[in-house]
């Protein structure tokens, strides 16, 4: 994370920076290498540690807004059909059981070549891929939270819908929130 805040500031040489001179030098570790290029350089001569370095804010990037969008596409979904049930927790799921029923790289695949190339498509295909994940695991846990009796004394209390969502609902699946949102940073 680091590297990913400090980029390309912290990189001991310019990441874009050919150097033909020097291409294909090995680590420092075996031999032939040296201390000026840590991890060694490509076919042409730049710096594979400092490529590495510049490419962790990418990546950190598209983690971090992907986490959000699903996080967030997934959790309201996820409370919804899991605190109104009936129809709606009936409409709302189908829809990522019939997304779990094809592979998410085939998915990946199709959207990827259907919307032009850049960040955004990949931020936006694993969105389209996980929230998913997040909305099937939080309606779980939403529909064993509606029937606690401080959720049924908020109804009583006249409490609305989007009260008892975001002061009762929410804080109580934030650690079940936390965990997925921390496990999808290593995918």
């Amino acid at each position: 994370l680091i590297a990913a805040f400090g980029g390309e500031s912290i990189a001991p040489h310019d990441p874009n920076g050919l150097n033909l001179g020097a291409a294909f030098k090995p680590p420092f570790w075996q031999a032939g290498g040296s201390t000026e290029y840590l991890l060694g350089t490509d076919n042409l001569g730049r710096d594979v540690l400092s490529r590495i370095i510049a490419g962790a804010r990418v990546s950190a990037i598209v983690a971090l807004y992907a986490i959000v969008f699903s996080g967030a596409i997934g959790t309201m979904l996820g409370i919804i059909a899991g605190y109104f049930g009936g129809i709606v927790d009936a409409v709302i799921i189908r829809v990522p059981e019939i997304k779990m029923a094809i592979p998410g790289l085939a998915l990946a695949l199709i959207f990827s070549a259907t919307m032009e190339p850049g960040l955004s498509t990949v931020i936006i295909v694993i969105v389209l891929t996980y929230w998913t994940w997040y909305c099937r695991i939080i309606r779980s846990e939403v529909l064993s939270l509606r029937e606690r009796d401080y959720v049924s004394f908020a109804k009583v209390a006249g409490c609305g819908s989007m009260t008892i969502f975001f002061r009762h609902l929410l804080p109580n699946i934030f650690n079940t929130l936390l965990v997925l949102m921390t496990l999808q940073v290593g995918q």
